[in-house]
């Protein structure tokens, strides 16, 4: 028991507030059954499904974009309902689109579910957000939503082990299986919610306001620039990998673990370290400078021999995930402390929003830039990400000016 309580104040750190306890350990039982049912759902598809992987690839493209622009109307129903009953709903509605899959037969019903379950899931982090926001000091903020992303980690973590089952037995119960523990995770998170604090009786902006801030949107679009270094690890490593070295390919796994083990380790001492905006602002500065290096370091790895270009990489690897843990705690300060009292929803939905929408592009970024210019592209990359860190540092004193 000593050990399990160690464990977890090392990684989620001390969580003695009912209201964080609620949305981090929902959190986490919720993504693992989301990390189980993405592991098996490409693989489901081809064979239950009977669909082409260039059915599932503009199914799920498609999903993408509408969920993102259904999800972006968050705020009109937070602020009719309030932001824990909007939860309550959205997770409810999760649950029905996460067990819908089981019935999918065609890419009609494959668009028409995961456009309702991503739009779920998006409209279900802008309320967790909305609830942080409204409950906790800005001191807490930061430390509640790094707590949110470690247990993100570590749930689809686990959730990939449990599909990784089910793709080893291949059958289809195994995968129904699945398909059924990740909408239960939905029933029981749902019941957890149920004991968040009740909404207060507020008006809040209308999202118009936000998309009139041109300050505020021009530190988002910063922002989600130098987000796009998320890529590296899932896209930009695994064709390098693939295409441009001599190095085994299982390396973009390893490299994987040990991201997340770094994460889970450190990300919340990290967040508590950017105690405020102007901490924020230089860590942004801070993260450009590494991220070069990163880049810097990921493109020397063609050299021999192999064992020096593997502890290269193992180096970068390193490197880039305290860039990632820093540039993720300073983008959530700037992003509490940026909106104006009263209108969280417009603006976390506002923020959240163009963020995916650089997510979504990251890939494709990541891919043209390494095939148009091979080695010189991770420098290319590196320079990018810096350029837009040390805009958003910039844009986000302008905007502290403006809100003081």
């Amino acid at each position: 028991m000593y050990l399990l309580r160690v464990i977890r104040l090392r990684i989620l750190g001390d969580v003695n507030s009912h209201c964080a306890s609620i949305l981090v350990f929902s959190s986490l039982l919720n993504i693992i059954g989301t990390g189980a049912f993405t592991s098996i759902t490409v693989i489901f598809l081809l064979q239950a499904a009977e669909l082409s992987a260039h059915g599932i690839g503009t199914g799920l493209a498609a999903s993408g974009v509408l969920g993102l622009a259904i999800s972006s109307q968050t705020p009109l129903l937070i602020n009719r309902i309030g932001a824990r009953h909007s939860l309550l709903l959205i997770t409810a509605i999760s649950g029905g689109a996460a067990f819908s899959y089981i019935a999918v037969q065609g890419l009609a019903s494959l668009i028409v579910v995961t456009t309702i379950a991503i739009a779920a899931q998006r409209a279900g982090a802008i309320c967790r957000l909305v609830i942080i926001t409204r409950e906790f000091s800005s001191e807490q903020r930061v430390v509640i939503r790094a707590q949110l992303q470690v247990a993100a980690n570590a749930g689809f973590g686990f959730g990939a082990i449990l599909g990784a089952g089910a793709l080893a037995l291949g059958t289809f119960e195994a995968y129904g299986f699945i398909i059924s523990l990740n909408a239960l995770t939905y029933l029981v998170t749902w019941n957890l919610l149920r004991g968040l604090p009740g909404d207060g009786i507020e008006k809040s902006s209308s999202i118009r306001l936000a998309l009139r801030d041109i300050n505020f949107l021009f530190v988002s679009i910063c922002g989600a620039i130098s987000g796009m270094h998320n890529a590296i690890l899932s896209t930009a490593i695994p064709l390098w990998l693939a295409r441009s070295t001599g190095l085994p390919k299982p390396l973009a796994a390893i490299l994987f673990v040990l991201n997340t083990a770094i994460v889970l380790l450190l990300q919340v001492r990290v967040a508590r370290n950017v105690d405020s905006l102007s901490a924020a602002r230089l860590m942004h500065r801070r993260v450009g400078v590494i991220l070069v290096f990163a880049c810097g370091l990921i493109s020397l790895t063609r050299i021999e021999p192999s064992s020096l270009a593997i502890s290269i990489l193992l180096l970068a690897c390193i490197v880039y995930t305290w860039a990632e843990m820093c540039q993720s705690s300073a983008a959530w300060r700037i992003a509490f402390d940026l909106i104006p009292t009263g209108a969280a929803p417009a603006y976390h939905s506002t923020y959240s929003t163009i963020s995916s929408l650089g997510s979504l592009i990251a890939p494709a970024v990541m891919v043209y830039l390494l095939e148009a210019s091979s080695r010189w592209g991770w420098l290319v990359i590196g320079f990018i990400l810096a350029a837009a860190c040390w805009l958003t540092s910039f844009a986000a004193r302008q905007n502290s000016t403006r809100v003081a």
